[in-house]
């Protein structure tokens, strides 16, 4: 019988990779920009860290600006449309969050 990690990376579309970025962003329900810290990324998603004032909650709708370059800033340019699969608190009100994209990334995660 399978674990439940190996169960999951079975269900699992796209490999998931570590990745320490900037990120902003837009939490649609409460229309708030928060900064965030991407934690890994696949192509169906990604886990970040933001300090929110609001609580998130499964199935919210949000956009996510990476900075794919490392470069530290991060503007609106291009925000990817996705919904939040779980949040999690941790201390001083930053919250651990999965997303899932709307539209699979994968060409981006590849480049």
């Amino acid at each position: 019988m399978p674990s439940l990690t190996e169960a999951s990376a079975e269900r699992r579309r796209f490999p998931r990779e570590p990745l320490d970025r900037s990120a902003k962003l837009f939490h649609t329900p409460s229309l708030r920009y928060a900064q965030a810290q991407t934690l890994d990324l696949s192509g169906g998603g990604v886990l970040i860290e933001a300090r929110l004032v609001r609580a998130v909650f499964p199935g919210d709708p949000v956009r996510i600006a990476i900075d794919w370059l490392g470069e530290g800033v991060v503007g609106g340019g291009e925000m990817i449309e996705a919904r939040v699969i779980r949040a999690e608190a941790e201390a001083d009100g930053v919250r651990r969050i999965a997303l899932a994209f709307n539209e699979p990334i994968a060409e981006r995660v590849a480049a």
